[in-house]
């Protein structure tokens, strides 16, 4: 998918959710199951790679988790396997953009 976007630094990854409870939590992995730490650097949260209503506001985003793409995030993305592997609980993972 990122390769077919030609994901290139600079861009930005969009992951809509839709929470079903007050608190709720997405962590991000790479496609052999490693923690893509890079997700927390990236949107300067520093929580490695899990996202959660602690330490981001959807509202203030249009319902989405607002990732900027680094070179190094570009480039785990683009690698063989380096997809995203989503796990959470109390929400639902509705759209992913690229723009």
């Amino acid at each position: 998918m990122f390769v077919d976007a030609e994901l290139k630094a600079g861009m930005t990854l969009r992951l809509y959710i839709t929470p079903t409870n007050d608190w709720w939590q997405v962590q991000f992995f790479d496609g052999h199951w490693g923690e893509q730490t890079e997700i927390g650097n990236a949107t300067g949260l520093n929580n490695g790679n899990n996202v959660n209503p602690n330490i981001y506001n959807l509202d203030e985003h249009n319902g989405a988790i607002e990732i900027p793409v680094t070179a190094a995030l570009a480039e785990q993305l683009n690698d063989w396997g380096y997809c995203w592997i989503l796990q959470g609980e109390n929400c639902r993972a509705t759209k992913i953009t690229v723009e």
